[in-house]
């Protein structure tokens, strides 16, 4: 999967890109998700919550920092249902059962970029890829 930064751009900054006046301070900085046939698969925008959009721009899903017993976790739950499809605990990442492969993919991208972040620090992201996982 390849990431590649795009900054959501206004009207007023498409036309006037040179005017500071019509410039947005506080503009989204979106991440494309390509897979390995350079099809789009989705938007990432990284903040809290770390935001997943597919490739139409919808809102799939939100990650989100959690303190729990164990110390801080991330969870990703899709939208709409609130339902929690993946974990980020202690550098495992876990999955429920009946999550598809392409939201698996872009969960675990959306993880690796949480965990690339530099207030992470050298935390590793350890993913064991189960049979079940793949089929």
């Amino acid at each position: 999967m390849v990431l590649a930064e795009v900054t959501r751009r206004g009207l007023m900054t498409s036309l006037f890109p040179l005017v500071p006046l019509f410039r947005r301070s506080s503009a989204l900085t979106a991440q494309t998700v390509v897979d390995w046939n350079g099809d789009l698969i989705g938007y990432f925008l990284p903040g809290d919550p770390f935001l997943i959009q597919d490739n139409n721009r919808g809102l799939i899903g939100r990650c989100v920092q959690m303190e729990g017993e164990n110390g801080c976790c991330w969870q990703c739950f899709l939208e709409g249902s609130d339902r929690e499809v993946a974990r980020l605990e202690r550098g495992h990442l876990r999955f429920a059962s009946d999550v598809s492969f392409q939201l698996k993919l872009l969960v675990l991208a959306a993880m690796a970029r949480v965990m690339g972040q530099p207030r992470h620090g050298r935390i590793l992201l350890h993913v064991r890829i189960q049979k079940d996982i793949l089929t």
